[in-house]
């Protein structure tokens, strides 16, 4: 560790273990100073595992050893870092390991891998799935979670791996890695405006404001007193398309694409028949009477009555 020549006051020149002096004229003291060292050997259970730090070291001086974390085998297999073994026991699960050099952590240090397989997301550009530990490989029965994240505009309709429907948990979802790749598939749909145009005579209202593609959009259509509804439309593009009535509701198949509902409505007038001899002959069988649609066109029939000649019709006394 140290070389003193009459405790520093005499200088000398160093080449490797070999110390030169010019002899002073007085006795010259010399001392020597060790310090225990200790070897440190790396392995692995794999062939080409990258290690590092296998050297010498003075006792007390930290250590720093490092196993690459996966490494693929010569049939293009992945395996992951498993564990740092010492004599026979397990000392450590980072594939980075820091300790203090001392007899007790000198000796043998073995990687230990582990086979692993492959974690793959199908890419979109409206989603972000976040792997926990930024994972992109897990060893059979490992737990995998992951977040998913969809953009403005979009509507997660469900989140697969390797075809298996995955139900979201505390906001994460999440699997136990099999023995084989596994490829995570999101699945979204582009989420399109429903708006609605009144009409003064009549009340549109709609399940939902927004929806998908083939999505079902039940419309309730109520015409005000007087008014008959001739046609509920809705618009696509400039297109007008009609919507179909289903019960009491009409139901809209969402395209793909905004759209606004908007109602035709008529004014409708009731026509009611009588006659200056009503009361004298109640069961005349006047034809016509009824409520109309405005602008539709009216026939009124009277017919005849024993003792009694038509003369002409009135309209509100006229």
């Amino acid at each position: 560790e140290s070389v003193s020549i009459n405790n520093g006051d005499v200088e000398y020149t160093q080449d490797e273990n070999i110390y030169s002096f010019t002899m002073p004229a007085q006795n010259v003291s010399i001392v020597v100073t060790y310090i225990q060292q200790f070897e440190v050997i790396l392995q692995s259970d794999m062939e080409n595992a990258d290690l590092s730090g296998a050297d010498t070291y003075d006792i007390g001086t930290e250590v720093f050893i490092s196993a690459s974390e996966s490494i693929q085998d010569n049939d293009m297999n992945w395996y992951q870092f498993k564990c740092w073994m010492l004599n026979d026991q397990e000392i450590s699960q980072e594939s980075n390991y820091m300790f203090t050099m001392s007899a007790d952590t000198a000796g043998t240090y073995t990687a230990i891998y582990e086979r692993a397989y492959q974690i793959d997301v199908e890419q979109n550009s409206n989603i972000k799935v976040t792997i926990d530990e930024d994972k992109m490989m897990a060893v059979e029965g490992e737990d995998v979670s992951f977040t998913v994240e969809v953009d403005p505009g979009y509507r997660l309709l469900s989140v697969e791996a390797n075809q298996t429907t995955l139900e979201e948990k505390d906001g994460k979802y999440s699997f136990k890695m099999p023995a084989e790749d596994v490829s995570i598939k999101v699945t979204i749909a582009q989420v399109y405006n429903i708006t609605v145009n009144q009409n003064a005579n009549a009340s549109i209202q709609v399940d939902k404001t927004q929806a998908i593609k083939d999505e079902s959009v039940e419309i309730t259509v109520q015409a005000n007193s007087g008014y008959r509804i001739t046609g509920v439309y809705y618009t696509l593009n400039s297109e007008k398309q009609e919507i179909t009535l289903s019960g009491d509701k009409y139901i809209l198949t969402m395209p793909d694409g905004n759209v606004e509902i908007s109602v035709e409505v008529v004014g409708q007038y009731q026509i009611t028949l009588n006659s200056n001899i009503d009361s004298e002959v109640p069961d005349i069988a006047f034809e016509g009477a009824g409520l109309y649609d405005d602008g539709a066109s009216v026939t009124i029939k009277a017919p005849n009555v024993e003792g009694y000649r038509f003369r002409n019709w009135s309209f509100n006394s006229q």
